[in-house]
């Protein structure tokens, strides 16, 4: 991200290429932004609830804690340069802020709130982001009867899933000075028509450098795996229902787990983490649907585990990550040794991604140009996958976010939290950890025509996981 200095001397925020990924592959059945969801405990307020009027100016008085929020995407014709951030001069607070209620009681109607504001495209011409607070959430498992939700959406383009936890830090702080967070991208004197022009052949310079410079890195890195430094992830996996074309329907789960408990297996199995457990809860749930259905391949499932590259590589990116390739071993039957298995795989990931090879093809790949991105993305939703396999990955498992107790808006405090996660040409069924204090959530979105019966599937990641001795909670 650019630094204080850039944010007080720039104008124009040049979008890295994995930036602009996220504007070119978005689709109205795969939309690319984060909704990061706060459940707040405002049942004591009775109904001296916040309204739109006070939200407004709550996240007014924090503006300029996260300058983002104020700016824009510019973009050229045919994409001669990288799209930008600019100030959005026209910015009205009042086009990104939302207060409503929460018709009828119980999960479903929540539910059915949270999943059109995840499916709904943001408009780039405008600031990337909206907030919805949902009031009279009532009859809800685990939550305060009269409790509210805060939906923080923000466009991928411009934050990663820490990215967008530090700007809903800022909106859930009671301070309303502090150091403002860094602009995403590059900060640049703003350019004309013609500035980008002109600029053409020094891009392509650079690209053609760069793929110079990666085929090498690729022979180093083939050369690791042959001397046996690090194991490449298998290239196809079994094609599952998760892996076709998308349709529009959306279907949202919400499983709540203790904290000490999941800690408590943690030890119990011992060399394991956190993430690893989940994982498995997320393997043992998806083999068993897949038993029940008559459709569980004979050859291991995988996960994309987005793993943060911050402190590995400095980057002007606001997505700073490598997607990890997982092996979910849904081949092994006995979870506790499932476990273990897919904590091999978790840590052979991470030592090859962290290999030098690997760490400096992704400078390599920011040096592409955007029409060659644009281009790229035209063509990847034009092209007809293989009848019975997948690249790399079945689905996605997004590492936890864990936050420290204390984050409030007004005098309502949050007490849990729930990550929408995307849904990608190909991945219809997405999964995102997320933790504060000792509630730990793992949210679950599925195409509805690949699992028409989310709330079944939540029930066997709650299975999954008393099998190891512990017990969850789904939202209902």
């Amino acid at each position: 991200m650019a630094d204080r200095a850039d944010t007080e001397a720039g104008g124009c925020y040049s979008l890295s290429a994995l930036d602009t990924a996220f504007v070119y592959h978005e689709t109205d059945q795969a939309t690319q932004a984060t909704v990061n969801v706060y459940f707040l405990d405002t049942a004591r307020l009775g109904d001296d609830q916040m309204s739109r009027p006070e939200l407004c100016r709550w996240i007014g008085d924090r503006l300029a804690q996260a300058p983002i929020l104020t700016h824009r995407l510019r973009r050229w014709p045919f994409e001669i340069d990288s799209p930008a951030w600019v100030l959005a001069t026209d910015f009205d607070l009042g086009e990104h802020v939302f207060v409503s209620e929460v018709k009828g009681n119980g999960w479903e109607p929540l539910r059915g709130r949270l999943a059109g504001i995840a499916a709904r495209r943001l408009d780039l011409g405008k600031a990337p982001w909206e907030v919805h607070l949902l009031h009279g959430i009532r009859g809800v498992d685990g939550l305060p009867d009269g409790a509210s939700a805060l939906a923080v959406k923000i466009h991928h383009s411009a934050c990663d899933g820490i990215g967008g936890a530090d700007v809903a830090r800022v909106l859930l702080d009671s301070r309303v000075e502090g150091d403002p967070l860094g602009m995403p991208g590059v900060g640049t004197a703003r350019r004309s028509l013609r500035n980008a022009l002109t600029s053409v052949p020094h891009q392509w310079r650079d690209y053609t450098e760069a793929k110079k410079r990666l085929a090498k890195l690729r022979v180093d890195a083939q050369a690791a795996v042959e001397a046996g430094e690090v194991v490449a992830p298998q290239p196809t996996r079994p094609r599952t229902r998760f892996n076709g074309k998308l349709s529009s329907g959306r279907g949202i789960a919400v499983v709540t787990f203790d904290m000490a408990e999941v800690r408590d297996v943690r030890t119990a199995v011992g060399d394991v983490t956190v993430n690893d457990v989940m994982l498995a809860v997320v393997a043992g749930a998806l083999r068993e649907y897949l038993i029940k259905e008559r459709e569980l391949p004979e050859d291991s499932l995988a996960a994309m585990v987005p793993k943060s590259m911050r402190g590995l590589r400095s980057s002007g990116s606001a997505n700073n990550f490598t997607p990890m390739i997982v092996d979910l071993h849904t081949d092994v039957e006995d979870p506790v040794l499932r476990l273990k298995a897919i904590n091999d795989s978790v840590r052979s990931e991470k030592a090859r991604k962290e290999l030098s090879p690997f760490v400096e093809s992704m400078d390599c790949a920011a040096a592409t140009p955007a029409w060659v991105a644009r281009s790229a993305a035209w063509l990847e939703r034009r092209s007809r996958p293989a009848a019975t396999t997948v690249q790399l990955s079945n689905t996605t498992v997004s590492n936890y976010m864990r936050e420290a107790p204390g984050l409030a808006l007004g005098d309502a405090t949050v007490v849990a939290i729930s990550c929408l996660p995307l849904l990608d040409r190909g991945m219809a069924l997405s999964h995102m950890i997320a933790s504060i204090g000792e509630s730990l959530t793992l949210t679950v979105s599925a195409d509805l025509a690949a699992m028409p019966d989310v709330d079944r599937y939540a029930g066997l990641l709650a299975d999954a996981f008393a099998q190891f001795g512990g017990s969850a909670e789904v939202l209902k």
